[in-house]
């Protein structure tokens, strides 16, 4: 194949540079691989790092999509290529703990891929790194009109999971002030879209935060000095908690942060006539085109256990900002994941 779409990286951190020019020569080898995409923070420039034993660690995932043809048989092969990758730039990894991560797409699956917001954050940020089409030009177009609130709603769950997994799991305080401040980061991700602005990238989404000054609706709930003035603080803890003074105790931060949360849950509550979690329409068109009585179902009663869900976790990040500890919640929070897993 002879690759003929690139996308400038000039977004992309130096140090980055090497593990993905790496990546692209290992796997455009691989017969079957149509095109490889960078996505996530890496790709705009808004990674995080830790500064620990006078070094800097890379503290976020680097995501890439590989996009495969139809009878693409070569999984191991490709598998096999990231983790001789993941071996050989270890060292740049908090806790030499590599994050390259992957996942495979078809050319349908990115040609009719939903209207998500994760979707037009790659569509509009996302680098091509390799490919013999615009892989990214392909991705339907995403607006404030065509956005899958049903799903934009769900990143109140993922927030939460991702902070029970990481304070279970996590014991420097540097990382768990990350854990805490980038999870709140993404608070307006969620009510940007309802105001009107559909936005890229944690520090376009603050900057753009003067536009809702005036919203009722959003003053009604949020008081838009403290909420803008915690969003830039999140955002320095981010980028890099190692150089900013972590002002509040961590018991305060994760009960803020269960506050601003349900603040956002009641927010959406009010915009849903009183639901949080929605239906997914679209969902329950792919089940029906499917022929799915089970996947049907499961997309029905998704809004009921995405509400308990959310229960079970607010009840977990309580105790834990009681006790601070949460190894004694380990068997609760293997629960919920199971949940999390079946849901998603």
């Amino acid at each position: 194949m002879t690759p003929k779409y690139f996308s400038k990286i000039d977004t992309v951190n130096k140090n980055i540079i090497p593990i993905i020019i790496d990546l692209v020569e290992l796997i455009k080898k691989i017969d079957g691989i149509k095109g490889i995409l960078l996505a996530g923070s890496t790709s705009r420039g808004e990674e995080s790092y830790l500064i620990k034993d006078e070094q800097q660690f890379l503290l976020s995932d680097i995501e890439t999509i590989v996009v495969i043809e139809k009878l693409f048989g070569e999984n191991n092969r490709l598998r096999d290529c990231f983790e001789f990758i993941n071996s050989k730039y270890g060292y740049l990894f908090y806790n030499k703990k590599p994050k390259l991560e992957f996942s495979t797409k078809y050319l349908y699956q990115i040609k009719y891929a939903d209207r998500r917001f994760y979707n037009f954050e790659l569509k509009f940020s996302g680098l091509q790194l390799f490919g013999d089409k615009d892989y990214l030009k392909m991705i339907p177009l995403i607006n404030i009109s065509n956005l899958n609130y049903a799903e934009l709603n769900t990143i109140l769950i993922h927030r939460l999971i991702s902070v029970a997994n990481n304070l279970l799991n996590e014991i420097n305080i540097l990382a768990r002030r990350y854990t805490i401040c980038r999870n709140l980061l993404d608070i307006p991700t969620i009510i940007l879209p309802y105001e009107g602005h559909l936005l890229c990238g944690y520090k376009k989404r603050i900057e753009s935060l003067v536009k809702i000054k005036n919203s009722k609706l959003f003053n009604h709930y949020f008081n838009f000095e403290e909420f803008k003035c915690l969003m830039e603080y999140c955002l320095g803890i981010k980028k890099n908690p190692s150089l900013i003074d972590f002002n509040y105790d961590e018991h305060i931060m994760i009960k803020s942060l269960m506050e601003y949360f349900a603040l956002t849950k009641r927010y959406l509550e009010h915009i849903n006539k009183g639901r949080c979690f929605c239906l997914d329409k679209r969902g329950i068109i792919r089940a029906i085109i499917k022929k799915s009585y089970k996947l049907l179902l499961k997309e029905l009663l998704k809004p009921k256990y995405l509400e308990m869900l959310y229960g079970q976790l607010e009840e977990i990040l309580y105790k834990i900002s009681k006790r601070g500890d949460a190894s004694y919640l380990e068997k609760e929070i293997a629960y919920v994941n199971s949940i999390y897993e079946n849901l998603f």
